[in-house]
């Protein structure tokens, strides 16, 4: 009888409103946590840009495959090297420092986490690049993890470049010697910078101008170059110009952990012999 009721049901045109219930509960739900995770954040934090999270244990580990993925390494490997700069105390040290000088320390949280830059990390320090540059430096938390990247390899340069003159606030260029921050158009800037063995493209994410700087780092790349972007999910730039120029991509979705931010993601071009 109930098999009967229940196929009924599901078969007729009374579906949508038998249903309606369960799907209000659902999306009442959905929207009550987070509604309740946005206001503590209106209350609690100071961040107004590049949010400021962690991400779940489960996304995480998505993470470490991700990049064993990438770099044909194997999963515990991948995830030591993640767990040297998670547990690395003198870096924390020295960013809690600089935090404490800045005059917009106030928008960044008490502990302050990584995110998805754990896999900018991981990589400069599996592929060992001489060369890295980043466009978009902001306050210059991915820029650090890339220097120290490069510091553990023991060899190697970040070029990260901004058009805002007052980025890059946490970068002590007393303490990073292997940073060079360039301020300016990132196009025009880009097209100097020779022999890029990663490049991250964090900066204007409008689909010209992620394009645009795609093209203007192109013809200096080195042979098996890396190339990043940052936020990918919000245009295929990435991806189509992987196509046109034979190239592998994958795609990483961050996930945030109670933050009302869902997260962004790593979009990953490399040539297809690597």
């Amino acid at each position: 009888m109930r098999k009967w009721l229940r196929n009924l049901i599901f078969g007729s045109n009374f579906l949508y409103i038998f249903a309606f219930p369960i799907r209000l509960k659902s999306v009442v739900l959905f929207n009550f946590h987070n509604i309740s995770k946005s206001l503590y954040w209106l209350i609690n934090r100071g961040e107004f840009t590049n949010y400021n999270y962690d991400i779940t244990k489960l996304n995480r580990n998505y993470l470490v495959s991700f990049i064993a993925y990438i770099t044909n390494k194997d999963y515990n490997f991948v995830q030591s090297i993640l767990l040297e700069i998670e547990n690395n105390k003198d870096f924390k040290e020295i960013l809690n420092g600089e935090i404490a000088k800045i005059k917009r320390k106030y928008e960044l949280p008490k502990q302050v986490f990584f995110a998805r830059r754990l896999g900018w990390y991981v990589l400069v320090r599996i592929l060992k690049p001489n060369v890295v540059v980043e466009t978009g430096t902001d306050k210059g938390l991915g820029t650090l993890l890339i220097a120290q990247a490069l510091k553990e390899n023991g060899k190697g340069k970040v070029y990260s470049l901004d058009i805002d003159p007052y980025s890059g606030v946490l970068i002590n260029q007393n303490i990073w010697d292997n940073i060079e921050l360039i301020k300016g158009n990132s196009v025009e800037n880009l097209k100097k910078i020779k022999n890029i063995d990663i490049f991250i493209h964090d900066s204007d994410h409008s689909e010209i101008y992620e394009k645009a700087e795609f093209e203007a780092i192109q013809v200096n790349l080195s042979e098996n170059a890396v190339v990043i972007s940052d936020n990918s999910q919000f245009t295929d730039a990435l991806l189509d110009w992987s196509n046109k120029n034979n190239r592998r991509f994958i795609f990483f979705k961050e996930e945030s952990k109670d933050h009302w931010y869902p997260g962004d993601g790593i979009g990953v071009s490399q040539t297809k012999s690597m």
